[in-house]
């Protein structure tokens, strides 16, 4: 079965939880149809690539799809996997491909422009195409669907910080549900919007998954599957390459099949969760899933260069990198109101 039917059918066939009398955030299940749907558009962007650019190339999901935690009207992240550059863009240049020479690319897939123009030929409506970021994408909508959709090539980095964040929710019940809740609570109140024009930047679906395995954890409620790792044979570090900085990151997690997540019931779960972010002490302390959870802000401030930043989300991989770094000081005192009162509204039901 495909993995990602593969993690709504276990969704759909898990026990649901308790729920409110009155509930304060519906919880929105899994549906297999919205993973067929996304299947059908993964299918027909990938015969588009291997029509015009040879069949050795295939389309992986990565972000919430790739991890279960897709609404109907989610974007849609996906990436061109080469199979000749398994570590993903370990070009000799740290360059992004738009500033080298075609001639020096590794391949012609790689220039974006020709990659908006073989989508277009095959009846995708192209939006924009952003050669100059750190990842260059092409953003289009699949004209079937509807969906918005964002495609890379060989940024294999959003597949191994997905795939981690799959493990976790695998071996917790409520973690797939909380992230639906999560993001349904943040939408409306512009809390998940990182990069909508004209709005301030905001917590995006991957900051908001990194802070509740971080407040599982912290509740010994999970694991930290990236400590006690075995040692490695000489020469053996499975690693991906970033463009920018142009380094190669680790990326390896213990599984833990025989881990048991300790019961509760999710609407307590989701209180404890937003009185948590209500009250937290973001100058002295910040969450960092590769470390098991709380740890003191001066440890990771340096490091991602955070310093002034009104809160600190390391990635588990990158660890130069503050996913929360666009969030400024007046988003998060709104988030912090806002954890407020649906903490309160949960107390009060």
């Amino acid at each position: 079965m495909d993995p990602v039917l593969e993690n709504h059918t276990q969704t759909r066939n898990q026990p649901r939880p308790r729920p409110h009398r009155r509930p304060l955030i519906r919880i929105d299940d899994t549906r297999i149809d919205v993973t067929r749907m996304r299947l059908g558009v993964k299918t027909r962007v990938e015969q588009a690539i291997q029509g015009t650019f040879g069949r050795k190339y295939t389309v992986e999901f990565f972000g919430s799809t790739r991890y279960g935690v897709s609404h109907l009207d989610s974007d849609l992240d996906m990436v061109v996997i080469d199979p000749d550059a398994p570590e993903g863009w370990n070009h000799a240049s740290s360059k992004p491909p738009h500033k080298i020479s075609r001639k020096y690319l590794p391949a012609p897939i790689y220039n974006i422009r020709r990659l908006a123009s073989c989508l277009s030929y095959a009846g995708f409506k192209i939006s924009e195409h952003r050669i100059s970021t750190s990842v260059p994408i092409v953003k289009f909508t699949d004209r079937i669907t509807g969906l918005e959709c964002d495609l890379n090539v060989n940024e294999r980095l959003g597949i191994a910080n997905s795939d981690l964040i799959k493990h976790y929710c695998d071996i917790s019940p409520v973690l797939r549900p909380m992230l639906f809740s999560i993001k349904e609570w943040a939408k409306p109140l512009q809390l998940n919007s990182p990069s909508t024009p004209r709005v301030s930047a905001s917590f995006s679906s991957y900051a908001f998954a990194l802070m509740t395995i971080g407040f599982l954890q912290a509740q010994g409620q999970l694991p930290n599957l990236q400590a006690n790792l075995p040692p490695l044979a000489a020469g053996e570090i499975p690693a991906i390459w970033t463009r920018k900085p142009h380094r190669r990151w680790e990326v390896r997690y213990r599984m833990e099949p025989g881990w048991t997540s300790p019961e509760c019931r999710l609407d307590e779960v989701l209180q404890k969760w937003f009185h948590f972010w209500a009250t937290f002490p973001y100058t002295e302390k910040c969450l960092d899933i590769r470390l098991g959870g709380i740890v003191d802000r001066v440890e990771r401030e340096d490091q991602t260069s955070s310093v002034g930043n009104p809160i600190i989300v390391p990635d588990p991989f990158i660890l130069t990198k503050n996913v929360s770094r666009d969030v400024s000081k007046k988003v998060v005192e709104l988030f912090k109101e806002e954890c407020v009162k649906q903490a309160d509204k949960f107390s009060s039901s």
